[in-house]
């Protein structure tokens, strides 16, 4: 995380996939750490499948949760399917089709995984925030999710053609 200024993330997906519980896991992580931390939580259609979105800022301290999303430091994008183009300094964080299709109950843990390299909190701090929010068994999945997500995958950043190419 930067630390002279405020880190702006922002959590794209559909309903279902748990974006609002891998932006509270990621808060979470961050209040663990010491640092201040705002969200905002916006739905489209209230059920499966409908557009969802998640913002956060953290820092040593945030006033505003709100972020415009195709600014934002980092976006974590759970679905090939929304059409959102990012600003070039903008690290965007999207799993293959492969990926989703492997990690489809706990692709927000294994997104996450990804976003903690990116993110100077002490890994100790992630496996509080997961345990916490979920079930010992459900915790142990996700959790191992969260740690392949970390080993693996590629980061793509929005000034490569491929992310215009993979949102439309």
């Amino acid at each position: 995380m930067q630390s002279k200024r405020n880190t702006s993330i922002v959590f794209i997906g559909k309903g279902g996939q748990g974006v609002l519980t891998a932006s509270s896991i990621t808060a979470r992580t961050f209040f663990l750490s010491g640092y201040d931390v705002k969200k905002s939580d916006m739905k489209g259609i209230a059920r499966r499948g409908g557009k969802v979105l998640s913002t956060l800022v953290a820092g040593k301290k945030v006033y505003d949760p709100k972020v415009i999303p195709e600014i934002a430091d980092i976006a974590v994008v759970l679905s090939n399917e929304v059409g959102l183009i990012f600003s070039e300094m903008t690290t965007v964080i999207l799993p293959t089709d492969k990926e989703i299709t492997k990690y489809n109950r706990s692709l927000n843990m294994f997104c996450l995984g990804r976003l903690s390299n990116f993110l100077d909190l002490p890994i100790e701090h992630w496996e509080i925030a997961v345990s916490e929010r979920f079930e010992s068994a459900v915790s142990k999945n996700n959790l191992l999710a969260f740690y392949q997500g970390r080993e693996t995958g590629e980061i793509i950043h929005s000034k490569n053609d491929q992310i215009v190419q993979r949102f439309f």
